[in-house]
């Protein structure tokens, strides 16, 4: 059966780039493709690189080849400079006596077949939060500007075109039970981490259990956020084929049952074999198609971090990803705990005395009004987003995200 059916001709010529490149699948690549059309899918989707890297010069549009060449330069410059950014992180933090680990970035890159195939974006790593305070002045006494988008679990310094954020526990753990048990697994992440060598310098990684469940959680946190692209497949499907079955299963089955997280590496993992070429696992013992169809279809429709479509902010205020503990939310309840979450994180104030709370609606919603009719700001469609966030959330609800399953005892 062909799995491909439901997509376009431009979104299978990139699935197919991605599996030739990833997993040396040998698919036949449509030579007469609308490569105009590929590399703004591949780029939306953050793996333009790593698709065109096998893509001859003498299949494209002259114009075309230009502008692909100049874009192609100027990514791997970038990639090139985060690389380098990692290693002068690493050698800042370990001078400074300040433990540390990657999270993402090149711990995720390693994995390709180059990493520097990679997207890179920002470089976010791991602290202690014992020293939050030490490392933010080491940061400021280094001449890095410290940005106001800080939330209670990260900080963001910038500094030569760079973004670092610091966090003091990954994005996507959630609430209650679930939340408790991945706070658990992850309590010695930096304790367990590794320096490993690169063309730039020494990083410091996760281990391979910290390190899928970091990821394993990101791509949930985003998928049912704004989104995720292509680039957060590949990084899972580059990921769990580094190890065999008895491996995966041997370090992640009991703890990801524990923790609801198990199905969704399933169909995750089932995805990227359906459509990035990533060879079976013998673990994914469930089929579910109809499911991993719809995965593949919302990446697309998202772009990475939901770039494609700019009502995917608004929708994900109607989202619950089963982070706050609560799967029976109404999406008006939904909405009201997303609003009280943006006034928490932009005035702390308002958790101290939540009769603010309302205060915070009308002052952050009128903010952004403001700044919407002003066009700095996407225009709001709230029952368009309702609509496709009740759509989007059938979807997700089959995922059963942190429900723990019958046998993690």
């Amino acid at each position: 059966m062909n799995k491909n059916l439901d997509l376009t001709p431009t979104q299978n010529t990139v699935l197919t780039l991605i599996s030739n490149a990833l997993f040396s699948a040998e698919k036949p690549i449509d030579k007469d493709a609308d490569w105009s059309s590929v590399w703004r899918e591949a780029y939306m989707q953050a793996v333009s690189l790593l698709a065109f890297s096998i893509v001859s010069a003498d299949v494209l549009p002259e114009n075309l080849l230009s502008e692909i060449r100049l874009q192609t330069r100027a990514m791997l410059s970038k990639n090139m400079l985060m690389n380098s950014a990692h290693a002068r992180l690493h050698t800042m933090l370990i001078n400074a006596a300040i433990p540390y680990t990657i999270l993402k970035g090149y711990a995720s890159g390693r994995y390709y077949p180059d990493y520097m195939l990679r997207a890179m974006g920002d470089i976010d790593f791991l602290i202690h939060r014992e020293d939050i305070e030490k490392a933010s002045e080491l940061f400021i006494s280094a001449g890095f500007e410290m940005s106001h988008e800080n939330h209670d679990y990260h900080r963001v310094f910038v500094k030569d075109g760079v973004r670092y954020e610091m966090h003091i526990e990954p994005s996507g753990i959630p609430e209650g039970e679930a939340g408790e048990l991945i706070r658990s697994y992850l309590d010695n992440t930096i304790e367990l981490s590794q320096n490993i060598k690169t063309d730039f310098g020494e990083v410091t990684v996760p281990s391979v259990f910290h390190h899928g469940l970091i990821i394993l959680m990101h791509t949930a946190h985003h998928m049912t956020g704004s989104g995720v692209g292509l680039r957060h497949l590949c990084d899972w499907a580059v990921f769990v084929n580094s190890l065999s079955d008895e491996e995966f299963c041997g370090l992640f089955e009991e703890k990801l049952k524990k923790a609801g997280l198990w199905r969704f590496a399933c169909v995750l993992t089932q995805t990227v074999s359906d459509y990035l070429g990533c060879p079976e696992k013998k673990w994914v013992k469930e089929s579910c198609d109809k499911l991993c169809r719809e995965i593949i279809q919302d990446v697309f429709s998202a772009g990475n971090f939901g770039q494609k479509d700019e009502k995917r902010s608004q929708e994900r205020l109607f989202i619950s990803s089963g982070k706050s503990g609560d799967k029976k939310k109404s999406s008006f309840s939904q909405l009201i705990s997303s609003m009280n979450k943006i006034v928490y994180q932009k005035w702390k104030a308002a958790r101290k005395l939540k009769i603010l709370l309302p205060i915070g609606w009308l002052f952050f919603g009128g903010r952004y009004i403001i700044r919407m009719l002003m066009g700095k700001r996407p225009k709001i469609h709230p029952l368009e987003a309702r609509s496709e966030a009740i759509e989007r959330m059938k979807v997700y609800d089959e995922l059963k995200l942190f429900e723990k399953e019958t046998g993690g005892d």
